[in-house]
């Protein structure tokens, strides 16, 4: 193979690569995930926030708000 197919072939294959687009993909990826590890973390601090408010509560009380406390909100 002569340095000019090897260009090319190296030409054609990064057009197939299309790296744009997946830069765009990667990013827009991204965003999700940051997003979806801020829900998760307000989440938890709900969560975290009812089990305190829980544990407060008269022992007579809590069978009646167990179930709430495990659905989570």
């Amino acid at each position: 193979m002569s340095i000019e197919q090897n260009f090319s072939g190296a030409l054609a294959r990064w057009k197939d690569i299309n790296l744009t687009e997946l830069q765009k993909t990667l990013d827009a990826q991204g965003i999700e995930l940051v997003d979806n590890q801020k829900e998760s973390v307000v989440g938890r601090k709900a969560l975290a926030d009812k089990t305190k408010e829980f544990k407060k509560l008269p022992e007579v009380e809590k069978p009646n708000t167990f179930k709430g406390l495990l659905k989570g909100m």
